[in-house]
């Protein structure tokens, strides 16, 4: 009931009904658990930086998806980014590099602010592309 989120913008739950919510407006990506308690789980201010999650920075996590193995992806939209935070807490870039469009291979990649993301069963990540106009297909290894 105290928990207060700023422009809460993409939401998942795994199998044991644990809510993980990307927070658009304080960059952080939270959890709530099913007995209602939240907390942030990456990001502690604006900017970017991979490494452990209590330190990772994000600009506008918009989106999260759980693989799974119960890796989480989120949408990075302003760094134009996907990201995943990996079961050891480690956040990391799975692609992107600088605003624009640019098919390729991890930092490769370029986006224009991707906003939703989907994992299939084989571990593909789909991911809109909003202002690239573009829904962009990420194979992983």
């Amino acid at each position: 009931n105290s928990a207060q989120f700023s422009e809460p913008s993409g939401i998942t739950v795994d199998a044991d009904g644990t809510l993980y919510v990307a927070e658009f407006g304080n960059d952080r990506v939270r959890k709530i658990t099913p007995d209602g308690m939240v907390s942030t789980i990456a990001g502690s201010d604006e900017g970017f930086s991979d490494g452990p999650a209590d330190i990772a920075l994000f600009n506008g996590p918009f989106d999260v998806a759980l693989d799974p193995l119960g890796n989480l992806y989120i949408v990075d939209a302003l760094n134009h980014k996907i990201r995943k935070l990996d079961t050891s807490g480690q956040v990391s870039t799975v692609a992107g590099s600088t605003i624009g469009f640019e098919d390729g291979l991890g930092s490769n990649a370029q986006f224009h602010a991707p906003t939703s993301i989907f994992i299939d069963d084989d571990f593909n990540l789909f991911v809109t592309d909003l202002n690239n106009h573009r829904i962009r297909k990420i194979t992983q290894e």
